[in-house]
C-alpha cells in the first residue's frame, strides 16, 4: 500500500533511519518527531511516563483547585459592600488567573513534567535547526546574503580593523611636511 509520502515501509526500515535527503527533509522528520512525541503522549504510548506525572501533579491540582473553589464561594457568599459588578468581575478574573498560574507554576516543577517537556522542546529545537539550515540553503540559492554570510563579513571586517590598528601603532607618524608661504 502506498500514500502520497511514497511506500509504507516494513519494521526493517523507518525513515527515521536513512539519512535525510535535503535539508527540506530533515526539517520535516524533526517536526514530525516533535509532533508525534505530543501525539504519542496524549494517545498514551508514554503511559509510565504520562502515569508519573498524573501521579506527581494530581495533589498539586486538588490543593489548588480546592482553594480556588473556596475562594470563589467566598465572593459569590457575600454580595458586594457596592452593587460594582465589574470589580467583582475583576476580583473573580483575577482569582483564577493568579490561582492557575500558581498551580501551573508548581505542576512546571515536578521533575517527570521537567523530564517530558525537556524531550519536546528538544525534539522543537532540532526542527528548529533543521529549518534555520534549510532557509539558509534557500537563501544561497536564490543568492541572497545569509546570517552566516553577514557573520563572516563582520569577522572579517573585525580582523582587517585590528590589523590597520596594529600597523598605524607599529609605524610612526610621517614628518610634516614644510609649508610654503
Amino acid at each position: 500500500m502506498t500514500s502520497r509520502r511514497g511506500p509504507r515501509r516494513g519494521p526493517e526500515k523507518s525513515a527515521a533511519s536513512e539519512e535525510p535527503r535535503s535539508s527540506a527533509d530533515a526539517v520535516r522528520r524533526a517536526m514530525a518527531d516533535a509532533a508525534a512525541r505530543w501525539m504519542d503522549a496524549a494517545r498514551g504510548v508514554y503511559r509510565e511516563e504520562a502515569v508519573r506525572a498524573f501521579e506527581e501533579s494530581a495533589p498539586i491540582v486538588a490543593k489548588h483547585w480546592s482553594t480556588l473553589l473556596d475562594r470563589l464561594w467566598a465572593m459569590y457568599t457575600e454580595p458586594p459592600a457596592r452593587k460594582d459588578l465589574q470589580a467583582v468581575q475583576r476580583e473573580l478574573h483575577l482569582t483564577m488567573v493568579t490561582s492557575l498560574n500558581a498551580m501551573m507554576k508548581e505542576i512546571m516543577g515536578t521533575p517527570s513534567f521537567g523530564a517530558f517537556a525537556g524531550e519536546s522542546v528538544e525534539s522543537y529545537l532540532k526542527a528548529k535547526i533543521a529549518s534555520d539550515g534549510l532557509m539558509e540553503e534557500m537563501l544561497r540559492a536564490i543568492r541572497i546574503p545569509t546570517r552566516t554570510d553577514i557573520d563572516d563579513l563582520h569577522v572579517s571586517l573585525n580582523g582587517l580593523s585590528r590589523k590597520v590598528d596594529q600597523l598605524l601603532a607599529a609605524k610612526p607618524p610621517a614628518p610634516a611636511a614644510p609649508r610654503e608661504a
